[in-house]
């Protein structure tokens, strides 16, 4: 039987958990949420549990927002069969904002005062600090997946889970605004630590709720993607690149690696590279129309040409570009012992365009910071270029 963690059982001990700390700063109540930018991409799980093989391939109706979302509204159907779950190690400390619906914010036992934009409309948002250890991917028969779909749209509704993430870790939860501090680029509030319970950031106070060890506790979906009409297996598309209204699809392929969680990787990294050259033309298409962006990509220089600053934005814009088929592994024998190559077809959305872009900005700002080459005016300049993306 696995090791199961509900965050029912923290509810009733949150309320002393985190003592107030005086900062030194005023702070006020938030009648209206604070939504913070981007969207919800990954979401907190109504259960913790220690295995969450049986979750990849559960289906999420249409029907259920992201405010609603949790796996306790995902199901199994016929067509769930050609979806399995693939267990990858991972590694690395993380802090990310996650969304939860309504049944997990109660869960919770504080009262949020942040969200973050859903598909439709805001949900709730979480904090996370962790360490990831592992996560599961859907490993998609493709061309199975589709024609189940097609055959059975009943069997096939909306999104379907697609990843769980497991780690050691700390739920934080917004509780008040802040009011009184230093106040950074765009009027967010500058990240002021108080003790290992509370901090502030975003504008406002996270308070520690609970925390979890070795637990798969959160989740991301996928849509299912209908083949090219002239593809005739699962890997066609890399010759033939799928083509969306709603965004762009890459495809990114990695060197010969000694494993596959490696070339996996390289694959996903390949592929937001091109993430952030797309993003780059499409600021300069806007500073057509605004002489400060204009003026930063200039001052910027050939900084795009460098792979440090290149890989620092792909870091940036990694949560908003979405692995959605992969091939391989293709295996190599070599002196050096056996290598796979993997290929994934990635998919960025046009609605994340603007907030890739402002990364962009900000990133090569840090860029020319580090070096010595940001003048008091020429971060006014990237100040008011990143305001005037839109």
């Amino acid at each position: 039987m696995f090791r199961r963690l509900s965050i029912a059982f923290v509810a009733a001990t949150l309320v002393t958990a985190c003592p107030k700390t005086n900062s030194g700063f005023e702070t006020d109540r938030v009648e209206r949420p604070i939504v913070l930018p981007g969207k919800a991409s990954v979401f907190v799980r109504a259960t913790f549990d220690s295995d969450a093989s049986n979750l990849i391939g559960q289906f999420l109706p249409d029907s259920v927002g992201d405010e609603q979302a949790d796996e306790s509204q995902a199901g199994r159907t016929r067509c769930s069969e050609f979806i399995k779950p693939k267990k990858i190690a991972a590694s690395g400390e993380v802090e990310d904002v996650f969304g939860a619906s309504a049944s997990v914010g109660g869960k919770v036992g504080v009262k949020g005062v942040v969200q973050i934009q859903g598909e439709r409309k805001a949900t709730n948002a979480v904090r996370i600090k962790y360490t990831a250890l592992e996560k599961y991917v859907a490993d998609v028969d493709t061309k199975g997946l589709y024609e189940c779909c097609q055959n059975a749209p009943d069997q096939c509704p909306g999104r379907y889970i697609s990843q769980t993430l497991a780690g050691d870790g700390r739920i934080f939860v917004a509780t008040e605004k802040q009011n009184s501090v230093g106040v950074e680029a765009e009027g967010s509030f500058k990240h002021i630590p108080i003790s290992a319970d509370a901090f502030y950031k975003d504008g406002v106070k996270w308070e520690r709720t609970t925390e979890f060890k070795g637990q798969h506790f959160a989740f991301s979906m996928s849509r299912v993607l209908a083949p090219s009409p002239i593809a005739t297996n699962s890997c066609d598309w890399v010759n033939n690149i799928p083509r969306s209204l709603d965004g762009q699809y890459f495809v990114g392929v990695s060197e010969p690696m000694p494993s596959e969680r490696v070339a996996r990787d390289m694959a996903m990294r390949e592929a937001r590279a091109q993430v952030v050259k797309y993003i780059g033309e499409y600021l300069e298409q806007g500073s057509s129309s605004s002489q400060n962006i204009k003026g930063a990509l200039g001052a910027a220089g050939g900084e795009l040409e460098q792979n440090s600053t290149v890989d620092a934005i792909a870091n940036g814009v990694a949560k908003l570009v979405k692995d959605e088929r992969w091939c391989g592994p293709e295996k190599s024998e070599t002196p050096k012992g056996t290598l796979q190559t993997m290929k994934v077809l990635a998919f960025f959305p046009n609605s994340e365009r603007a907030a890739a872009a402002r990364i962009q900005l900000q990133t090569l700002m840090d860029v020319l910071k580090q070096k010595g080459k940001l003048t008091p005016a020429l971060e006014a300049q990237f100040q008011k270029s990143i305001a005037d993306v839109k």
